[in-house]
């Protein structure tokens, strides 16, 4: 009797703990599942790199599928099997005209495949042989195809020709020998200041970038010297602050004729700050904790700026 009430309470032990056993690997299965279509649905919001001859839709049954890969994408490792994307020169964006565009590839013996007309390139598109010329506004893609290695993914970018800028005339003409209110002057800065040294009330030397001229005579030399004094400063500061320059031209001396001028002027470094919220590709760059310090503002010699007259002044 007793041997039959043992065997009784093993077999129930035995049945509960199957079922245990059962309704773990069930909750382990849908956490599984639950954690891939979590993986899925976020890779669904990462940027793609496509495959030479493949397509977005290609990922959908082609030969060739779509995929992201950050370690292709970000530093050129290629998949094991796949060839090396090829590097650009230039960055994309604006460039002047008659720009060379180098393509190379971290292996000598790959060949690169290209097209500059927007079409997809293949095997049977451009091979690169030496250096692009940009006279017009193009869109450049392709890969590289190193022996005995599968194609390695496409990169891609689009160049906009600069319209060209007229020359920037020496001399400004003039009817009489008056310079009057109103007249803007062509002015470049002469000397170094810095947001971390710099003070308000410090001089800033600045010159005349043009000649005066009436008629056959100079009237006032290009080179002739201005005064310029610096009101705010602010150094660069921590969480990328930037730094900050502003200064008001005030005069130009004109064979000991002092001109008034009128311009307030203001320099400021690139805010880090505001860069780490524009991120183009968020997926690429992470910016996490507290931000470096700012850069300082600097005025070099030779930047452009324009003054105006501020009262009728005769030259003679």
């Amino acid at each position: 009797m007793k041997a039959s009430i043992l065997l009784v309470s093993f077999a129930c032990v035995l049945t509960c703990g199957q079922s245990t056993i059962a309704q773990a690997i069930s909750q382990g299965a849908l956490l599984n599942q639950q954690s891939t279509q979590s993986a899925g649905n976020a890779n669904m919001h990462l940027p793609q790199v496509i495959p030479p001859g493949g397509s977005q839709a290609a990922g959908q049954g082609g030969a060739h599928p779509a995929t992201y890969d950050p370690a292709v994408s970000q530093h050129n490792f290629a998949e094991p099997g796949h060839s090396k994307q090829p590097f650009l020169s230039e960055y994309a964006g604006y460039v002047a005209p008659g720009t060379e565009l180098t393509l190379s590839s971290p292996n000598p013996a790959a060949t690169i495949y290209y097209t500059v007309d927007g079409w997809t390139p293949t095997e049977d598109s451009l091979r690169y042989a030496g250096p692009i010329t940009i006279t017009r506004d193009i869109r450049v893609q392709a890969f590289a195809v190193e022996p005995g290695m599968l194609p390695s993914a496409m990169v891609d970018a689009t160049y906009i020709v600069k319209p060209q800028q007229p020359p920037v005339p020496k001399s400004v003409l003039i009817e009489e020998p008056i310079l009057h209110s109103g007249m803007a002057l062509r002015l470049v800065t002469g000397i170094d200041a810095r947001s971390d040294s710099a003070q308000v009330g410090d001089n800033l030397l600045v010159k005349l970038d043009e000649s005066v001229i009436v008629g056959d005579d100079v009237v006032a030399e290009r080179g002739s010297l201005g005064k310029a004094t610096i009101t705010r400063v602010e150094k660069a500061g921590r969480d990328g602050k930037p730094g900050l320059i502003a200064f008001k031209v005030e005069s130009l001396d004109i064979h000991g004729i002092s001109v008034p001028l009128n311009a307030s002027l203001t320099l400021a470094a690139p805010d880090v700050a505001a860069q780490s919220e524009k991120i183009a590709n968020p997926s690429a760059v992470r910016v996490s904790g507290t931000l470096p310090k700012g850069d300082e503002a600097v005025i070099e010699p030779g930047m452009p700026l324009t003054a105006i007259v501020g009262a009728d002044t005769p030259l003679q």
